[in-house]
């Protein structure tokens, strides 16, 4: 039988003891540490090399978002799971740029926690269904809200689009069925709106801004 050796990281005792007592019973989960800070967690993780950190976020001496995102700088192969009473999209944000795999809240079912802490070990990454829509609404609304301030035309954004994708000024003419010409007056337009003077930071500001993904 494969074990999973799981990693306890929460301040609260009765949590701890629970999330014990729980995966505990499972015959392919064992606990190897228990962390009551960020800082503890950190030192047990390189210790212990455990295949899942259940990680809380409100924690003394050392937040779990911050003891996430040192573990990760070190060693980017740990499964982080963050587990917490926290239903708030900016920590999902932060616990999804500190390298978490997922994020659940406390209230899930044992059973649910328990499918998570498999399919994290075996390098799935997760995040509770209604958090990531109301994320997808968010980032929808945050580009809405770009476009608007800059007075980008919906051509525009496609272009800045292209450029971001490493489309030449030839390869978004044959795309879009238009003339080179035309494309540098539309890039023209954009860079003066978005305030760039080049191709790089064009595409640095769609990157930063959502208005853009690297593939």
């Amino acid at each position: 039988m494969q074990f999973i050796k799981v990693l306890i990281a929460d301040d609260h005792t009765m949590v701890r003891e629970g999330l014990r007592k729980m995966l505990s019973a499972r015959k392919d989960i064992i606990i190897v540490g228990e962390a009551t800070n960020g800082e503890e967690a950190i030192a047990l993780a390189f210790k212990e090399f455990p295949d899942v950190i259940l990680m809380d976020i409100n924690m003394p001496k050392m937040s779990g978002l911050e003891a996430t995102r040192q573990i990760m700088q070190k060693r980017s192969d740990f499964a982080i799971l963050i587990l917490t009473v926290y239903d708030d999209d900016n920590y999902v944000l932060e616990a999804i740029r500190a390298g978490a795999m997922g994020y659940l809240l406390k209230d899930i079912k044992y059973e649910d926690l328990v499918d998570s802490i498999i399919k994290v070990s075996t390098g799935q990454s997760l995040i509770n269904i209604n958090i990531a829509s109301r994320m997808l609404q968010n980032i929808i609304q945050e580009k809405k809200n770009v476009i608007d301030e800059k007075g980008l035309t919906d051509r525009e954004v496609e272009i800045l689009e292209l450029v971001a994708s490493g489309c030449s000024n030839k390869d978004i003419a044959n795309r879009l069925f238009i003339s080179e010409r035309t494309v540098k007056n539309h890039l023209s337009s954009v860079f003066k709106k978005i305030d760039v003077h080049d191709r790089t930071q064009a595409t640095l500001f769609a990157l930063r801004e959502g208005l853009a993904n690297l593939e």
